[in-house]
Parts: C-alpha cells; structure tokens; sequence
C-alpha cells in the first residue's frame, strides 16, 4: 500500500497542474497495483472500493482529455468490478453505484460543444446551443439529469446510514465530496436549461453543494459551486434582489478568500463579461 500512497500523493499533485496526461499514466499504475491486492485478496472489499474508485477517475481523466470511448470503458469496467463480487456490504455496493451513476451522468451531458455553452449564454446563442446538442445526443440532457438525482439519493441514504451506525470517518467524509459533486452538475445542468428557482433549480442544487463541501472540507468544489450560484444569480436577473444579498455576500467573501492563494485566479469570470444592467458594488 505504501507505493499506493506515494502514486495517490503524486496524481493529487499534478491534478492541481492540470497535468492530465501525466495523471492517466500514474493512475493506470494505481489501477494495476490494486488489482493485483484485490486478486489476492478477494475477499478484502476495501481493496474492491479502491480499485473501482480508481476507474471512475480514471474515467474522469480520459473525458477531460476527450477521450469519450475510454471514458465509458472505464465506467463499464468499474461497474463489472461492482457487479461481478458478492459485495456482503450492501451500503458499500450502493456508494459505489451511485459513484458509478455520477459518473454516467457527467459523460452524458459534458461532451460536444458543452465546454462553449457559457460563450454561447454570453453572447445570446444558448438556445440554439442546445437545440443544438439534443440534435447531436438526442435525450442526453434528460438521461443525465436521471442519472445525477438517483445518484444524489443513494449518496443520501448511504451517508445518513454511516453518520446513525458509526461509520468511518474518512469514508464518509470521502462520499460527501462526491455528493457534492453530485449536487455541482445538476446546479450545472439545470443552469443550462435556464431553470434557477425552486428545489430542482440550479441555485438550490448549488447551494446544496456548497452546504455540503463544508462538511467535508472539499474547498475546491466549495468555491467553484459559490462561483456557479453567483453566475446564476446572475443570468436569473437576480443579482442585485435584496432576497439573495446575504447569501451573495457570503459566497463573494468564500471567492474572495480563495484569491489570496491564487491571486492570478478570474474574479466572477462570467459576470464581468456580460454586464447589462448590474451594479456590481451593489
């Protein structure tokens, strides 16, 4: 486990690089290394856990990197690794598939020309980005809309059985970064289809994510979904409503503590580009 260690401690750094090309070539290591414990000791599920995790990152990267088809092999992979063990932990087996979920419904909707759907709001073009989109992966956007909700009620349920029977720590922590995750897209789904109000909004999904990455101590997810609801309060024409000015300075104040780290970092990126009508020191 200590070379494990060493190559996790490595793909952290390079992911804060950017380094994706590197990290598929470490984590392909990762996957190997733990097979290898996980063949020798079948019974150990832990070992199962970390050889699946390790598949939906890798899975990540390789869509990063567009590579769509390794992508969903790597998805496919984990789920057989799920599927084919008599896994006796049952709410192991429903982290681990509602991981897998996430991960389907982020291939589903984040491929095409999604990266420029911010530029094509930006510039007025949205609605013909997403005819669009449905014409080129007809039903995506509504599969993985299904796909990220049954993900976010596993992780719910498993995460409140662990907190009522003393579950590890560490490991809850770990699923609550990926619930959080699984709160981001859907804020980020449905800010596409310019839904913001409401339970299934994007600005409730957002702030469900921010809720939730302060549990968990995932700082990163946790300013990027304040930047995400701060775009939304945006788009939505309610950036200056006297309902949200509590919540809006709060989350200006997590960015702006985030930019004393990296001070290079694009304050309100999307909202210092388009500027009809807000009073940004309101």
């Amino acid at each position: 486990m200590e070379k494990i260690d060493l190559l996790e401690k490595e793909i952290d750094g390079k992911l804060k690089e950017g380094l994706f090309q590197q990290i598929v070539l470490l984590n392909g290591c990762r996957i190997d290394l733990l097979r290898s414990l996980s063949d020798m000791d079948p019974s150990n599920e832990r070992y199962l856990e970390k050889v699946v995790l390790a598949r939906l990152s890798h899975a990540n990267y390789y869509r990063v990197l567009g590579g769509k088809y390794r992508s969903r092999r790597f998805i496919w992979l984990a789920e057989q690794k799920v599927k084919r063990f008599s896994i006796q932990d049952h709410i192991l087996k429903t982290a681990l598939e509602s991981s897998i979920l996430l991960n389907k419904g982020e291939l589903e909707y984040r491929r095409g020309e999604y990266g420029k759907m911010l530029e094509f709001y930006i510039f007025g073009e949205l609605e013909f980005a997403r005819k669009k989109f449905e014409i080129q992966f007809p039903g995506s956007i509504d599969k993985a809309r299904g796909l990220l909700k049954k993900s976010v009620e596993k992780l719910k349920k498993t995460i409140y059985h662990w907190q009522k029977t003393g579950g590890e720590i560490k490991r809850i922590r770990f699923y609550r970064k990926v619930l959080t995750n699984a709160y981001f897209r859907l804020g980020e789904l449905v800010m596409l289809e310019e839904s913001y109000d409401g339970e299934e909004g994007s600005l409730a999904y957002l702030k469900l994510a921010v809720d939730t990455a302060k549990k968990c101590d995932y700082s990163y997810r946790k300013h990027d979904a304040a930047q995400s609801y701060l775009n939304g309060l945006y788009f939505a024409g309610k950036y200056n409503d006297e309902d949200y000015k509590s919540i809006r300075k709060e989350y200006e104040m997590l960015i702006d503590s985030s930019l004393e780290s990296d001070p290079n970092k694009e304050r309100y990126e999307s909202i210092t580009i388009r500027r009809t009508g807000c009073d940004q020191t309101a």
